[in-house]
């Protein structure tokens, strides 16, 4: 037998080996490919190939060619291109671009793009979401439960459009099911659509996390953990930079830790949410600074907000007094310091309990009085009496009213 005869005999087993199988692999493929460049090379050499083997290996080529879209369902005929560079007139080669396409495939370019750009945006949106958790230091089992799935997916998802030999497995995958061709790319790209979906619903939910973690933090800091509790306040602001309570909780986390210039930062971003605790927290820093008139311009915009906190509403009219008090217009500090005990006094007694400042609208209505006519005061009973509220009801662990309270004992002792 001549080697053209035995050839072609190979090549007529292979073919109907691919004729009869429902799974073909690349490697069956490629010995195809292969034997017919042995038969080309044979016909170049010129050897003499009788009239029925040439019949014969045209009609073999056209069953090769009827299987076109079965052997490129098995085989990665990109990567083939890249790895073995064959010559366009080595068609066998090339049998990608014989398959009849589909009319739907004329936009596979379009579903392509879309499914890259969609990725694209996942991973960026991904990104964004895990450096929000990541914020103060580890994500968390909330943070890593929320991020690992969906990061992990779409990673998965990106490998399978970007490596040739996953999406091959992919497009074998989608065969089994019984899915045309021609819509796959078509199902890429709705994946893709579902995939963002889902990450812009967590996108979403940023806030629900926030205010998780604003909670988390408001126990730790509760139970005197400021650490732990700088952390959750850090990432519930993260998370949502609108979360005004959690900034101002950050705030008081620094102020209580002595950084005064971050606690600023952060009262002044819950004031943007019209928060009347950061504006009265904010004058009170203003006055500690002799800045009277910047006090004031805050405590003005913190009693405009409406529905306040019973303390809030006590400190803001407090230190209102204060200010006035600092810029020696003692009638009006005295009219803001009566309206605070006023309002303190009219609370319940359990209310009344969890003011943590009671004492200080005493003991600087003492002082304005002194003040105001420091050599022959008015009302010297009064003044007593304020000393002594002062006095009983000053708290120690309350930086003002300690000092307040060494005053008050003096005068007293007077």
């Amino acid at each position: 037998m001549s080697d053209f005869n035995q050839f072609l005999f190979i090549y007529e087993e292979l073919i109907n080996q691919i004729a009869t199988q429902d799974n073909v692999d690349q490697k069956l493929i490629l010995r195809v490919l292969n034997c017919r460049d042995q038969l080309h090379t044979l016909l170049e050499e010129s050897q003499k190939v009788s009239v029925l083997n040439q019949e014969k290996l045209i009609t073999l080529d056209q069953q090769l060619l009827k299987q076109s879209n079965q052997i490129n369902k098995a085989v990665d005929f990109l990567g083939i291109h890249q790895s073995i560079n064959k010559p366009e007139d080595y068609w066998w080669w090339h049998l990608d671009s014989k398959v009849k396409k589909h009319p739907w495939q004329k936009l596979d370019w379009l579903w392509k793009s879309l499914n890259i750009a969609g990725l694209a945006f996942n991973i960026t949106l991904i990104t964004d979401i895990a450096s929000r958790f990541f914020v103060a230091g580890s994500t968390g089992i909330i943070g890593a439960l929320t991020v690992a799935l969906p990061s992990a997916i779409t990673l998965l998802k990106a490998s399978g459009d970007f490596n040739t030999q996953t999406n091959q497995s992919i497009n074998n995958f989608l065969s089994k099911l019984k899915i045309k061709s021609y819509l796959y790319e078509e199902l890429k790209l709705l994946w893709t659509v579902i995939l963002t979906l889902v990450i812009l619903a967590l996108y979403l939910l940023l806030p629900k996390f926030s205010l998780l973690y604003n909670e988390l933090g408001f126990q730790s800091h509760s139970q005197g953990n400021l650490g732990q509790a700088e952390k959750h306040y850090k990432r519930a602001v993260s998370l949502d930079p609108d979360n005004y309570f959690s900034h101002y909780n950050l705030g008081a986390v620094y102020e209580e830790t002595k950084r005064i210039d971050l606690a600023k930062q952060q009262y002044l971003l819950a004031a943007k949410g019209n928060f009347p605790t950061a504006y009265n927290n904010l004058a009170r820093f203003f006055i500690l600074e002799n800045k009277p008139s910047e006090a004031v311009s805050m405590l003005l915009s913190g009693l405009r907000v409406p529905d306040r906190e019973d303390q809030t509403s006590y400190s803001l009219l407090k230190n209102f007094g204060w200010a006035r008090f600092l810029q020696e217009d003692f009638d009006l500090a005295i009219n803001y310091l009566q309206a605070a005990i006023d309002f303190y006094e009219s609370q319940p007694t359990d209310v009344q309990l969890e003011f943590d400042n009671r004492a200080s609208a005493y003991c600087l209505m003492a002082k304005t009085l002194e003040a105001k006519n420091p050599e022959s005061p008015s009302e010297p009973e009064l003044i007593l009496s304020m000393w002594r509220s002062c006095n009983e009801l000053g708290n120690i662990n309350n930086i003002d009213e300690d000092r307040w309270l060494i005053e008050a004992r003096k005068r007293l002792k007077g």
